[in-house]
């Protein structure tokens, strides 16, 4: 008995299924790979190590170049898996990552962690990641003078961000931390602001760090893997 055109019909189904899933799985790979090859390309043009530390130094003009890259880190939690593939080429115990921005406009980030397998809680990876992505979006209309510079140091079981800045460049970051904290936030979050002194600010903000009971239900952060 020959097979009923229902059963080729059934078939074709099948087949057109299951090419449709291996061509969808084969486009990820191959986005992450991409993804993956433009850190890495960034990496090597701008690394250099001075003993034990390596900086990352990524121009506003290059990273322009890699506006697609940029659009992928805000939409997607892989942010931090990228930021172990950095950390993996980085010296075992330090782990640095540092944006530069054009010159003329005034505006520096520095990020330092001085642990190689820090714990974050969700909440504060969140606020980091969206701070960062936050600090590249408002470079253009930064029109001030001053360097922020946002530094992290472990501290009584908890991570300690540290954000200083000239105080007319602090006025202008302020409206923007403080709502990232009320979209990000969480009871781990704590927030303080010192007084002026000077032309300089100082915010500092402290996340609880994860405990190790909660391993799945937290963030890593800069860890060795």
């Amino acid at each position: 008995m020959r097979p009923s055109f229902a059963f080729f019909l059934v078939l074709l189904t099948c087949s057109a299924f299951f090419a449709g899933c291996f061509f969808e799985q084969r486009r990820r790979y191959l986005e992450e790979q991409e993804l993956r090859r433009g850190y890495e390309k960034i990496l090597s043009f701008y690394r250099h190590e001075i003993a034990n530390h390596l900086q990352l130094f990524i121009s506003l003009v290059q990273l322009q170049r890699y506006e697609r890259l940029l659009k992928q880190l805000k939409k997607s939690d892989s942010f931090f898996r990228d930021l172990i593939i950095l950390n993996k080429l980085c010296p075992p115990d330090i782990f640095s990552f540092l944006i530069r921005w054009q010159q003329e406009l005034g505006a520096e980030v520095k990020v330092n962690l001085q642990s190689g397998g820090i714990l974050l809680s969700r909440a504060g990876a969140r606020f980091l990641k969206a701070l960062l992505v936050a600090l590249l979006e408002h470079h253009q209309e930064a029109q001030v003078e001053g360097l922020p510079l946002l530094t992290f140091t472990e501290k009584n079981s908890s991570l300690v961000f540290d954000l200083y800045c000239s105080s007319s460049r602090f006025s202008y970051l302020l409206p923007t931390i403080e709502s990232l904290i009320k979209e990000h936030g969480d009871s781990s979050l704590q927030v303080e602001l010192f007084p002026l002194q000077g032309e300089k600010a100082h915010l500092q903000f402290t996340s609880t760090l994860a405990a190790a009971e909660d391993l799945h239900k937290k963030t890593f952060f800069g860890c060795r893997i």
